[in-house]
């Protein structure tokens, strides 16, 4: 049977499994709700990193060279699905491991506070009680400039979406994503420019370079006219901006009003302006909490839980001594 105090972590953020993991630990029950669809920067990246690395560790050259003969689209979308899908497996086996419930599906909350299926038919009990929830749903990427006018100018989406793969790239962001990207677009035969700027992920740089990736550093403030072409028909994928992955919850209905980056302002105990929904993770835009250890994160939240339980037991055995 579901208690009402039952834990829901949203999202598949690096905390979530953290953070699910030490309640069930703790005793709690967990739910967690894993998205089809709205995958963190964090784990397209670790998705990237696993998929390059197989790439490279197991074709010969000769599947190299018909990878890089077929530069077919449709063959990238499926092999970065497929990686997506085993690492949410991977995080489901950990789960289960844990004895946490999992989910799959996407979800927006009602001005109740009730959590309601967006693209799927799964229903769980968990979904309409009243029990903490967690958002950790991460970041992803989108174009620090609009795109709307500059065929040039790529987004992710709109990347894996083209109906064939640009010979010439730049990609600017040397983040997991970005990085990754360059990494398998240039194992499909893509020549990539990869433009370093403020964070940098060093095991998917390396690959990146052992794939054949040019790498060099520049300033995250750069404005794009100032990349020039390599080549006149070298596209620009802008992997620079991380957004809070925050807009498929409808949020503004609880009256949580994400930032402008859509991101949470959250307090000292990580909770947002809605009581009982918590913030974890990179999807926190503002927050006096200043460690990013997630750990750290995750155990402040279950405390401030914990503390909340206990001020409740205490008011009711207040409550029955007086009656």
């Amino acid at each position: 049977m579901t208690s009402p105090e039952t834990l829901t972590v949203i999202g598949n953020d690096e905390i979530a499994l953290e953070l699910a993991g030490l309640a069930a630990n703790a005793g709690r029950e967990v739910l967690w709700i894993q998205s089809e669809r709205c995958h963190s920067s964090w784990l397209v990246a670790l998705a990237l990193k696993n998929l390059v690395s197989g790439l490279l560790a197991d074709q010969t050259p000769a599947r190299r060279q018909h990878l890089r003969q077929l530069r077919s689209s449709s063959l990238l979308k499926n092999l970065l699905a497929n990686a997506l899908c085993r690492e949410l497996q991977s995080l489901q086996a950990e789960a289960d491991k844990l004895g946490i419930s999992v989910l799959t599906g996407d979800v927006h909350f009602d001005n109740a506070g009730q959590l309601h299926p967006l693209n799927s038919s799964f229903q769980h009990p968990a979904m309409s009680t009243r029990g903490p929830r967690v958002i950790a749903t991460g970041t992803c990427c989108v174009p620090l400039s609009s795109v709307d006018n500059r065929p040039k100018v790529l987004s992710v989406n709109r990347l894996l979406c083209a109906p064939q793969l640009p010979q010439h790239l730049c990609v600017l962001g040397g983040d997991g994503v970005g990085a990754g990207l360059a990494a398998l677009l240039s194992l499909f035969g893509s020549q990539c420019r990869l433009i370093n700027s403020g964070t940098c992920d060093e095991a998917l740089t390396e690959l990146a370079i052992d794939s054949g990736v040019s790498v060099t550093d520049n300033s995250f403030r750069s404005r794009l006219s100032e990349f020039a072409p390599a080549h006149h028909a070298e596209c620009i994928l802008d992997c620079r901006r991380q957004v809070g992955f925050t807009s498929h919850l409808a949020l503004p209905q609880l009256g949580i009003e994400p930032d402008e980056q859509g991101q949470l302002w959250c307090n000292d105990v990580l909770e947002t302006w809605r009581p009982g929904v918590y913030g974890a993770g990179s999807v926190v835009g503002f927050s006096p909490v200043t460690t990013s250890n997630i750990t750290r994160q995750a155990m402040l939240i279950l405390h401030h839980l914990d503390s909340v339980r206990s001020r409740r037991a205490a008011s009711r055995s207040e409550f029955a001594v007086a009656q």
